[in-house]
């Protein structure tokens, strides 16, 4: 991950520690952690609801999306994490790094993007 966020700083003229990274899924924290360590300390990673943020419009700034998203199904049928946050993603038209599951590639919400 390291090597492509230090391309994308350069590439946005920034040094790494002030490209914007926005991680919209939060654990424990470990994430904003790990990425500090390696030298990307403008990390947005809080404990708070994605889909909120969202529709009350408060996603933050950022350069690019990091982030290892929930694969679990929603319990009342709707769309599940990872075709919520590629929605999300094709309107942000930001850079993305995520961390899926290979199976991903071969569901029909991948597919129609």
């Amino acid at each position: 991950v390291a090597p492509l966020l230090r391309l994308l700083a350069s590439r946005l003229g920034k040094l790494p520690n002030e490209l914007s990274i926005y991680d919209p899924y939060f654990c424990s924290g470990a994430s904003k952690r790990h990425l500090a360590a390696l030298g990307f300390t403008k990390v947005y990673n809080a404990c708070e609801d994605f889909y909120s943020v969202q529709r009350e419009r408060r996603v933050p700034e950022h350069d690019v999306v990091v982030t290892n998203p929930a694969y679990s199904e929603d319990p009342d049928g709707g769309s599940n994490h990872v075709a919520k946050l590629l929605k999300f993603l094709a309107k942000d038209r930001k850079p993305f790094l995520l961390n899926m599951p290979e199976y991903v590639a071969s569901t029909g919400y991948y597919k129609r993007r």
